[in-house]
């Protein structure tokens, strides 16, 4: 530790604890680079804008003496997925100290999700207490909402990052989908390992391993492929085509179908964005965001019954992932349920 950094860490001990007012949060969000504003002239709330949601503060109790901070995804969920928001709250609240995540149902019949903190401030805290709760208060509501836009991509909103690269001030406005917007989400998405073909109209990557291609299909279709096989590249085919109806007759957002050619054989799963009047900026980062851990999840579910329908006496060559790419032992890596 060098020594700017180790006077830096000693004096955060011995500060005092004081009294915490709206005042000392205000000034302790500008401190560690937050913007807010005030709701209303004579309001007791501080909001803090943030792209997928919005962060409410205030002090609640009689005498002022808790922290209460709620954040607001800027996307509700439609009463359909209760039972997969249901489990996703679940899992973000069991892996996660803080927050807690809920949800509710709006008189209009969508859920809204809650993801709140409130801290005891009776004994007060000292000036870089404040600014810690603060700072780590931010970040866990930032990682319990990547937990639940696992189990439901709507929630991820528009990726943070996504408007100061594309400079796409208003969400709601409707711009025409280029690959150089679909090549925007997946940077907000951490995504940058990626190959563009425009004469091609389509953006190769491989991600968690497996092939993807983000391809326009002219001017009115968006679609994101991924492609997959087993280890063993032996199959009976008649049993894989009977595995891929199964999911194809489930509740999944990704179509499977066998990729096949003369002596191929391979697993691609599709989805499709009708684009030809353009997308918000909201649309486009969820339509991606929920394409590729959609087909991150449905891999999950098929490689495994697709590795035991495994036959000796039918072998077959890998399809499809033969793509030229110098980092494919280093491929993205996106958080999944799974891994």
């Amino acid at each position: 530790m060098c020594n700017s950094c180790e006077n830096k860490s000693l004096s955060r001990f011995g500060d005092d604890a004081r009294p915490v007012t709206l005042t000392r949060i205000m000034g302790a969000l500008r401190e560690v680079g937050i913007d807010f504003h005030v709701e209303g002239s004579e309001s007791d709330i501080l909001v803090v804008e943030f792209s997928r949601f919005t962060v409410l503060i205030a002090l609640d109790g009689a005498y002022g003496q808790l922290f209460s901070l709620k954040a607001v995804p800027k996307v509700n969920v439609h009463s359909s997925r209760a039972a997969d928001l249901a489990f996703a709250v679940s899992e973000s609240n069991n892996r996660l100290l803080w927050p807690a995540s809920s949800f509710t149902e709006k008189e209009d019949g969508y859920l809204e999700v809650a993801i709140t903190i409130r801290y005891e401030l009776r004994a007060g805290l000292s000036d870089t207490q404040l600014e810690d709760m603060i700072d780590i208060s931010m970040c866990s509501v930032q990682t319990a909402l990547e937990i639940l836009s696992e189990h439901v991509p709507e929630l991820a909103g528009v990726p943070d990052g996504f408007t100061e690269r594309f400079g796409e001030s208003n969400t709601g406005t409707l711009v025409p989908v280029t690959l150089e917007r679909v090549q925007c989400v997946l940077a907000a998405e951490g995504i940058e390992n990626v190959e563009m073909e425009p004469e091609e109209q389509a953006i190769y990557a491989f991600i968690n391993g497996y092939y993807f291609v983000f391809r326009m299909d002219g001017r009115r279709w968006m679609s994101v492929r991924a492609y997959f096989d087993s280890d063993t590249a032996k199959f009976n085919y008649g049993e894989l085509l009977q595995v891929l109806n199964d999911f194809n007759a489930g509740e999944h957002e990704s179509m499977a179908h066998a990729a096949s050619s003369d002596d191929h054989i391979g697993i691609a799963l599709e989805q499709h964005f009708l684009v030809d009047r353009g997308m918000s900026a909201g649309q486009i980062g969820c339509a991606i965001h929920g394409a590729i851990f959609g087909h991150l999840d449905a891999i999950s579910e098929l490689e495994p019954v697709v590795k035991h329908l495994a036959r000796e006496d039918t072998e077959i060559e890998r399809p499809y992932l033969d793509f030229d790419w110098e980092d494919e032992a280093d491929p993205e890596q996106l958080e999944t349920p799974d891994n």
